[in-house]
């Protein structure tokens, strides 16, 4: 299996096969979450215990790419 995912056969069909979104599911990376909840965890963040590094990680990135600016540019 390769880390890359094999690119999408335009023409044939529209959306997504299931086999692509497991291949894709598969490739993503989520931080481990214990069985039961640990105490003092509220249930909320219990559940976002998985997705939590991946959220940070994007906003890193788009805070690191991203420069807020007082204009707004629009391709015509």
């Amino acid at each position: 299996m390769s880390r890359f995912v094999e690119a999408p056969k335009f023409g044939e069909k529209i959306g997504m096969s299931s086999n692509r979104f497991d291949e894709i599911w598969r490739s993503i990376r989520l931080r481990e979450q214990p069985t039961e909840r640990p105490e003092g965890v509220s249930s909320m963040k219990y559940r976002w215990m998985l997705v939590n590094d991946y959220i940070d990680a994007s906003n890193d990135y788009r805070a690191s790419n991203c420069i807020p600016s007082d204009r707004i540019w629009v391709d015509a």
